[in-house]
C-alpha cells in the first residue's frame, strides 16, 4: 500500500460508539453511575433520574467536596443530565413510563422487588418500551438465598472467596478499593449493556439483565480453581499467587514503603538475582517464603537496605518485574496516567478521571456534574411531553428544575 493510500491514524479520533444512545439511570453511589459513566465516555447521552428527597443520590453529600458536592459524585457524573422526578408519586412514575420509549437502556440499583412496589416492575418497563434493555445492579441478584441480604463490596468480596486468609495470626485489611463493586457491578453491567444493545439490534427485543456484584466477581477466581479439580495441585501451587513464594511477595523497604516483586518466570528472576549480585539465588527461584530463615529472609534484609527511591531508580533500569507500590495519589498523577492522560485537573471543574478503559480513544466529560434537576425541562421536552404538562409537573413539585442554565443536548 502507498504512503498516499494509508489509512489516517485513528489514535486521536474519539471513539463514541455509543453515540445515540440514551441511558436513563436510576442507580445511586458507585457501582451503577459508573457503569454509566463508562457508558457517557463511549458517546451515551446518560440522563441521571434522581427522584427528590430522600431519593436522591446520596453520594451527593458524601466528603470530600469538590465545588459544593461530594467528590465521588462530581467524578462519576460528569458529563450526564440531570432529570429531578419524584417516581414516589404516582404521577411521577407515570411520567417516567411516558418518557421511557426515548430511551434505549435503564440502570437501577434498588433491591431485587423494589421497582415492583414503586409500581415500575421491569416487565411493566418492557410492555412501555419493547426494545428496552433493563440492568438491575445488585449484591447478590434477583433470585436466589442472598436476594434481599443488604451488603456492600466487603460483604460481597467476602461471599466470592477474595479476602485472603489469616497469615501470622494477622487479620487481613479490607481492600483500598471496591473490586466487587467496580468489577463485579460496574464493568459487568456496562458488558451487560453492550451485549444488550448487540442483541436488541439484531432481534428488536429488549430485556432484563440481573447483575449481581457476587457473582460477577466470581470468576475473578479462576487462577484459584485448580482445588476444585485436584486437592494435591492445589496444596502445592494454591498459594503461589498470594505471598507463598519469595519471588512473587510484597517487601518493605528501609523507609517503610513497598516493593512488588513478581520475578515468575526465570528470565526475570535470573535479571533480578544478577543485577543484586546474588547469582547463587537464582536456583533458589521456587523457594517458599519465611520471614525468619532461607531466601525470605536474605530478600527481607536486602529491600530493608535501600529506601524507596533506591528501589524506583532500580526497578526501571532493570527489566525484572520489579514495581514500586504507589499510593493512589501517585498513581493518579505519575507518569503513566499522565502518558495516557486518564487524570487530569480542571482549573473550572476540578479533577477529570476517565472512566472507558479504552486508553486514549474515549473522551471523558470534562464539565462538572449537574445540578439535581439541571435539564428537567430540556429532558422532558425531548421525550415528547408537552409544555404545559412539564408547568404542571413543576408546579406540583412533583418535578424539580434547577436555573443554573446549562442545556441537556
Amino acid at each position: 500500500m502507498s504512503s498516499s493510500t494509508k489509512p489516517a491514524s485513528s489514535l486521536n479520533q474519539a471513539f463514541e460508539p455509543l453515540r445515540g444512545v440514551r441511558v436513563l439511570d436510576l442507580s445511586r453511589l458507585l457501582p451503577g453511575p459508573y457503569a454509566t459513566a463508562m457508558l457517557a465516555e463511549l458517546g451515551a447521552h446518560v440522563v441521571k433520574l434522581e427522584s427528590l428527597g430522600k431519593g436522591t443520590d446520596m453520594a451527593r453529600s458524601l466528603p470530600p467536596f469538590i465545588d459544593g458536592q461530594g467528590a465521588m459524585y462530581a467524578l462519576l457524573n460528569r458529563g450526564k443530565a440531570s432529570l429531578g422526578l419524584d417516581i414516589l408519586q404516582d404521577e411521577g412514575r407515570k411520567t417516567l413510563l411516558d418518557i421511557l420509549p426515548s430511551f434505549d437502556i435503564l440502570v437501577e440499583s434498588f433491591r431485587p422487588g423494589v421497582l415492583a412496589r414503586l409500581g415500575l416492575a421491569p416487565d411493566l418497563l418492557l410492555l412501555h418500551n419493547p426494545k428496552l434493555l433493563v440492568i438491575s445492579v445488585t449484591g447478590y441478584g434477583q433470585t436466589g438465598p442472598y436476594a434481599h441480604r443488604g451488603g456492600h463490596d466487603l460483604n460481597y468480596e467476602a461471599e466470592g472467596g477474595h479476602i485472603g486468609p489469616m497469615r501470622n495470626g494477622r487479620v487481613p485489611n479490607p481492600p483500598i478499593s471496591q473490586p466487587a463493586d467496580l468489577a463485579g457491578g460496574s464493568l459487568m453491567a456496562a458488558l451487560a449493556a453492550l451485549a444488550g444493545l448487540l442483541e436488541v439490534q439484531r432481534t428488536g427485543r429488549g430485556r432484563h439483565l440481573d447483575v449481581a456484584m457476587t457473582a460477577g466477581i466470581l470468576p475473578f477466581q479462576i487462577n484459584n480453581m485448580a482445588g476444585l479439580l485436584d486437592e494435591e495441585t492445589e496444596r502445592k501451587t494454591g498459594g503461589m499467587l498470594h505471598g507463598d513464594l519469595c519471588v512473587y511477595r510484597l517487601y518493605a523497604t528501609e523507609d517503610q514503603r513497598l516493593m512488588a516483586l513478581a520475578s515468575m518466570e526465570p528470565k526475570f528472576w535470573t535479571t533480578f538475582c544478577t543485577a543484586v549480585g546474588k547469582p547463587e539465588w537464582i536456583p533458589r527461584q521456587m523457594e517458599p517464603f519465611s520471614e525468619t530463615e532461607g531466601l525470605g529472609r536474605e530478600l527481607v534484609a536486602l529491600f530493608a537496605s535501600h529506601d524507596f527511591d533506591h528501589w524506583c531508580r532500580f526497578a526501571e533500569s532493570h527489566d525484572c518485574c520489579l514495581s514500586p507500590v504507589r499510593t493512589p495519589k501517585e498513581a493518579l498523577t505519575g507518569e503513566y496516567a499522565r502518558s495516557l492522560s486518564l487524570f487530569s485537573m480542571n482549573p473550572q471543574t476540578g479533577p477529570v478521571l476517565r472512566f472507558a478503559p479504552l486508553g486514549q480513544e474515549a473522551k471523558p466529560h470534562d464539565e462538572a456534574a449537574p445540578a439535581l434537576g439541571e435539564h428537567t425541562q430540556d429532558v422532558l421536552l425531548s421525550a415528547g411531553l408537552p409544555q404545559g404538562r412539564i408547568d404542571n409537573l413543576l408546579r406540583q413539585g412533583i418535578a424539580l428544575e434547577n436555573q443554573r442554565g446549562r442545556s441537556a443536548s
